[in-house]
């Protein structure tokens, strides 16, 4: 390329990148200023006594999925939830007189969905860069990618969240893992079966 076509592609690289950075410096700053605010100790203190520590992992996963699908970042959804979500278990952990090596079994397993859940929003997200930059490339219109990505991910996301939820009632361990992980995909094979379409 020529000089003049080179700066006027690196300008629209920028203009394109420039959206997610932007959501990223945000993010952080609503991090540090959760952290600076104690958010975590006054969450603490406010559910020690009214959640269970099993059920912490789901609530993260569907605050974590709405916030990535609200912000169309996941490194912004780990960015602002982390702080908050592993200290909060932590101690609610403690709190509630949970064995030490449950505890941070159910700490693990926060920190895995917060990850699972925030690229889970992320994909579905209208407003991410990963999403508009895939309809962009496959030539695709962007509302419709988003629909016909919708119910796959939403589904794999539904399942996901009753195994996780299972798993960490039931008590972990890798037998009830592995026989969890077998009957998701036995259903996420059963609903692509069923109510999948079949395309010329």
């Amino acid at each position: 390329m020529r000089l003049a076509e080179t700066v006027s592609t690196m300008i629209t690289g920028f203009k394109t990148m420039l959206p997610a950075l932007l959501i990223l410096t945000m993010a952080w700053s609503l991090a540090a200023t959760t952290e600076e605010l104690h958010t975590a100790t006054f969450l603490t203190f406010a559910l020690q006594d009214s959640v269970n520590p099993f059920v912490m992992p789901m609530i993260i996963f569907v605050l974590a999925a709405v916030i990535s699908f609200s912000t169309g970042s996941s490194w912004s959804t780990m960015a602002i939830l982390y702080p908050i979500a592993i200290p909060t278990t932590w101690a609610i952990c403690m709190a509630q007189g949970i064995d030490h090596g449950l505890s941070i079994e159910i700490l693990l397993n926060v920190i895995a969905v917060t990850l699972a859940a925030s690229v889970l929003g992320d994909h579905c997200s209208p407003i991410s860069d990963t999403t508009i930059l895939s309809s962009l490339a496959s030539d695709c219109n962007h509302i419709d990618h988003v629909r016909t990505q919708l119910p796959y991910a939403l589904t794999v996301g539904g399942v996901s969240l009753a195994a996780a939820g299972l798993s960490t009632y039931l008590g972990g361990g890798w037998a009830i893992c592995t026989l969890l992980l077998l009957i998701a995909l036995a259903l996420l094979f059963f609903f692509v079966w069923r109510f999948g379409k079949k395309v010329d």
